[in-house]
């Protein structure tokens, strides 16, 4: 299997992708959340202060009340079933 034609290539591939998996991991694992415990705050509480008294954005429709609805008896509901 060694001797076939493109396994140099295979290997080397391989190799590529082995550490693109291993670079990745420890990239999204130590450095990354690193990063966001390092820059994140200061930004967030920027934020924070300046949009407290803020409304939301114009698109967003806000939250309400639902109206009650009325209770309806009808006459077809308080018959019983007749097939049983």
């Amino acid at each position: 299997m060694g001797d076939a034609a493109g396994n140099e290539l295979l290997h080397t591939a391989a190799a590529v992708i082995l550490a693109g998996l291993i670079a990745a991991t420890l990239l999204n694992t130590l450095v990354l959340p690193a990063a966001c415990l390092w820059f994140g705050p200061a930004l967030g509480r920027d934020r924070d202060a300046e949009q407290e008294d803020l409304p939301g954005p114009p698109g967003v429709p806000q939250p309400r009340e639902e109206p009650e609805v009325p209770q309806v008896s009808h006459p077809a509901a308080r018959r019983e079933n007749p097939v049983r």
